[in-house]
């Protein structure tokens, strides 16, 4: 080997390093040591501790403490932990001010993480808010709730759990079902208990829980006046549609309902099929010609129905579930109770196409999606009657008077995003929206319009149909109650957010011109440029000002791209070029997409500018990475320019 090649090996190897320690550092969303003022909570034996206001217990001690020693009256609040673990050393604290800058609050549960054998805290469980109907269906508040001791009046309600019903052998789980007749719970999003897991291996950190959890899917009675009206549109798709039908009339044994299609202007050879197969299965068909419009073509499904709960379902849809009507309109008739959804899967076998929307910081996402739904994810989040921000209209079912209430379908939306906005307005009025994970409906997506992420002008149709949406509803932007918000931003797992993502990017308000000269005649198509989001945010750095959001991803085709250092510059109309701080951030999308490319992990780069960080103009975006191992120099350019209106 000769001195230049070794001299480039040692920079190649601390340049891996740092590349490594970089890319751990980013994708380790979770990791930190157990404090060492911990409190330890047996798990073998009554624990029974008051300090201040708290009288700390764990489940064990239930059993054991004598009526007069009672802590639920010798306390004014009560942390109730079960298993073994830690508790952080200020919780009891944190708790107690939780409660004094909540007066309203009469229980409450915190999040809380696994502590392996060496004390290093993992798996965090994130906790949704208050979610009762998924509190129904299984113990997602827990190891750790706190609660006034006013609340219970005897520690033997909380122990006996066939009082509860449906607790099992779980006090905790029936102390809380107990709380939850009485009051909603408060939840304080933060990290303060340590569930010990001496058994901890390696594994999946998704799929935490599998197979130890029972999910009680609860059928509720059927209102005597109870009508459902089935409302479909579709358009020059007469087999879909009878495939559609043909499922419900087989696998509905509830029979008050009606099925009613609007068809927005098929052919006159399809007009026909369709009226043939009203005739066969006994559905009423409106011809009503006009521009695809979803929310206009539910709406007038939904006037020329009499029924008193809707059913909006797409003509690309298969039922499964035999007794699918029965458990949606049960639930849909519970009080409190906005829009019930159906978990969806892709043709062919389980995989996930819905089991809920969540409102992250891209936007609303199926989360889940193209997941098999084999195993439990997140502490069954594709599993019992859960709570959710929304569902999708593809299957959604509501009470006419919430229907009413909510203003039906938003007609300011056409194609996308409209069955969101219709679930932000229920949760607005009030009332919950569920999935139900135990009805399920093949959905053949997409048959109708296509996919919205094919071109650039869908793209850019969606872009505009969400920000139309947060225009909307402002408070929902980056916000959902049953999505923790410490969660990814942008992934359709359920995991910790990376600390780089772009919901946690700072705003920059000041930028700098440098004497950088990038000319045309030197861009080189080795380094590789793809637009992730160029588009402005209007509700950036939480909604106190707008910018403008650059995220791309780039590196270097057929070499090692840890060898390299990137910048971004943007060059103005003038030829003025400007330096741009981007961040660099793990990208395992890319790691999947470019699987024969080395080291192409960290290729992300995004910043955010506010939006009088410049002067109004376009602006071409630049890249640029330099080899350590030598003098090359790559410039590329994006074909998409960054407009400053």
């Amino acid at each position: 080997m000769s001195i230049k090649q070794r001299i480039q090996e040692s920079l190649h190897r601390r340049q891996l390093a740092l590349y490594e320690e970089e890319l751990a550092r980013q994708k380790e969303g979770y990791c930190r040591n157990l404090c060492a003022d911990a409190v330890r909570i047996p798990g073998d034996e009554a624990y029974s501790h008051v300090t201040g206001k708290c009288c700390i217990l764990n489940d064990k001690a239930l059993s054991v403490i004598p009526p007069e020693e009672d802590p639920f009256r010798s306390s004014e609040l009560c942390i109730f932990v079960r298993g073994e673990g830690y508790l952080e050393p200020d919780a009891a604290e944190k708790i107690a001010a939780y409660f004094a800058e909540h007066p309203e609050c009469q229980w409450l549960y915190t999040d809380e993480d696994v502590c392996t054998p060496e004390k290093t805290l993992i798996l965090p469980y994130l906790k949704p808010d208050y979610s009762p109907e998924t509190l129904t269906s299984y113990n997602y508040i827990g190891n750790i709730l706190a609660f006034r001791s006013e609340c219970i009046l005897g520690a033997e309600k909380a122990a006996d759990p066939d009082g509860a019903g449906i607790a099992g052998n779980d006090p905790l789980y029936a102390a809380s079902l107990l709380l939850a007749e009485r009051s909603p719970a408060g939840h304080l999003t933060e990290v303060l208990y340590h569930y010990l897991d001496r058994d901890y291996t390696v594994q999946d950190r998704m799929y935490v829980g599998t197979g130890k959890t029972r999910y009680r899917y609860p059928v509720y009675e059927i209102p005597a006046d109870a009508r459902v009206g089935i409302l479909i549109p579709s358009k020059d798709h007469p087999g879909v549609l009878e495939r559609c039908v043909r499922s419900i009339r087989e696998k509905s044994s509830f029979t008050d309902y009606e099925i009613i299609v609007v068809d927005n202007g098929s052919t006159a050879e399809h007009r026909s099929e369709y009226d043939a197969c009203s005739e066969t299965y006994g559905y009423r068909y409106f011809y009503e010609p006009m521009e695809f419009h979803f929310s206009r073509m539910c709406n007038l499904a939904a006037e020329k129905s009499s029924a008193n709960y809707l059913l909006f379902l797409n003509d690309d849809t298969e039922v499964i579930t035999p007794d699918w009507l029965e458990r949606m309109l049960g639930q849909a008739a519970q009080e409190g109770i906005g829009a019930v959804g159906a978990k969806l899967y892709y043709p062919d076998g389980d995989l996930i196409q819905h089991a809920g929307i969540t409102n992250m910081y891209e936007g609303p996402v199926h989360k889940l999606f193209g997941w098999s739904d084999a195993a439990d994810y997140d502490r069954g989040r594709n599993r019992g009657v859960r709570n959710v921000i929304g569902v999708t209209a593809a299957c959604l079912m509501v009470s006419r008077k919430c229907f009413e209430e909510a203003g039906g379908f938003p007609e300011e939306l056409a194609v996308a995003y409209n069955d969101v906005d219709f679930c932000f307005s229920l949760d607005e009025k009030g009332y919950r929206n569920v999935i139900r994970n135990d009805v399920l409906l093949t959905h053949y997506e997409s048959l109708s319009r296509g996919d919205d992420n094919i071109d650039d002008a869908k793209k850019a149709r969606l872009a505009n149909e969400r920000a139309t949406l947060y225009r909307r509803h402002p408070k929902y932007y980056n916000a959902d109650p049953y999505y923790h918000p410490d969660l990814t931003g942008a992934s359709e797992r359920y995991e910790t957010a990376v600390p780089l993502e772009n919901k946690n990017l700072p705003v920059v308000k000041k930028l700098e011109r440098c004497g950088k000269r990038l000319e045309e005649s030197a861009i080189n198509e080795t380094l590789i440029l793809k637009r992730d989001h160029l588009e402005a945010c209007f509700y950036a750095d939480n909604g106190r000002q707008s910018a403008y959001l650059i995220d791309l991803h780039a590196h270097v085709r057929g070499l090692d791209s840890c060898d390299y250092n990137y910048h971004m510059y943007l060059k103005a109309d003038d030829g003025s070029v400007i330096d741009v701080p981007a961040v660099r951030r793990y990208r395992p999308d890319v790691e999947k997409t470019y699987y024969e490319q080395t080291h192409v992990e960290l290729s992300g780069f995004a910043i955010k500018i506010a939006a009088d960080a410049l002067p109004q103009g376009s602006y071409e975006i630049w890249m640029e990475a330099k080899s350590v191992l030598s003098r090359q120099r790559l410039i590329n350019r994006l074909g998409t320019r960054l407009e400053i209106v």
